[in-house]
């Protein structure tokens, strides 16, 4: 690994390493509104034509809305550049920081840093994928299948929509 660049200050350091076509970047400390200039500084400047760039977080305290301000603006910076940004180890506060503020939708989250020859295995979910995390829809309200609950459902139907045409609120304006 090459080390490219530093960043140290009273309360942030950040490092950033270069593996073959991968960037490591390593942060510790905290990121707030004091520091966050220098940090987006120095993750708009990382050196192009890294296939990804994976942020370590598991020395980082804190991250303020600064903090994930500079991440997605350089998440979307990187993206232009054809570069993917990954966000690894964070520490229990981090990674609910950013899964209360819903960065883990936009920026991939893994739990463990990746050795410089992988890849991270992101990207879209398939449907199944999907599914499988969602428990099963429920049916509201008892089973209505036999013949006499059909005929009551019906006039259920009505009378509701009934109330509810009764509830309309009145128009205003000019009269038809």
């Amino acid at each position: 690994m090459i080390r490219v660049q530093a960043l140290s200050t009273s309360r942030l350091d950040v490092t950033v390493d270069a593996a073959g076509d991968a960037l490591e970047v390593r942060v510790a400390g905290e990121i707030d509104i004091a520091n966050v200039d220098e940090f987006r500084v120095l993750l708009w400047s990382l050196p192009a034509g890294a296939v990804t760039a994976r942020v370590d977080l598991s020395g980082l305290e804190f991250l303020s809305a600064a903090g994930i301000r500079a991440l997605i603006a350089a998440h979307l910076r990187l993206r232009a550049r054809g570069t993917q940004l990954v966000l690894c180890r964070p520490t229990p506060l981090v990674r609910r920081i950013l899964r209360i503020s819903r960065v883990n939708r936009v920026i991939p989250v893994i739990g463990t840093a990746l050795p410089a020859t992988d890849q991270p295995a992101v990207g879209r979910r398939t449907a199944e994928q999907r599914g499988a995390d969602r428990p099963a829809p429920r049916r509201p309200g008892p089973d209505r299948s036999g013949p006499e609950k059909a005929t009551s459902d019906k006039a259920g139907q009505r009378a509701w929509q009934s109330s509810a045409r009764d509830a309309l609120p009145v128009r205003c304006g000019r009269a038809a």
